[in-house]
């Protein structure tokens, strides 16, 4: 929901899933993330967290007509 956007809900909910994924999996050795354009929050829980930006990808969506 927008409005609870910025409040540090997704800090706190990636930090919890990477600790429990160490936890779980001690041999797993990379974790990767994306998230959409529009939401601007999340690059900075990424940085914050230690992720580092690699690639850029662009999706398209076309709806086709049935008939």
């Amino acid at each position: 929901m927008p409005a609870h956007r910025g409040a540090g809900l997704g800090l706190w909910v990636k930090a919890a899933m990477a600790r429990w994924l160490r936890a779980e999996h001690p041999g797993v050795v990379e974790i990767e993330t994306d998230n959409a354009d529009d939401n601007v929050h999340m690059p900075a829980v990424n940085h914050c967290l230690g992720f580092r930006s690699y690639w850029r990808t662009r999706e398209f969506q076309l709806d086709v007509p049935t008939s």
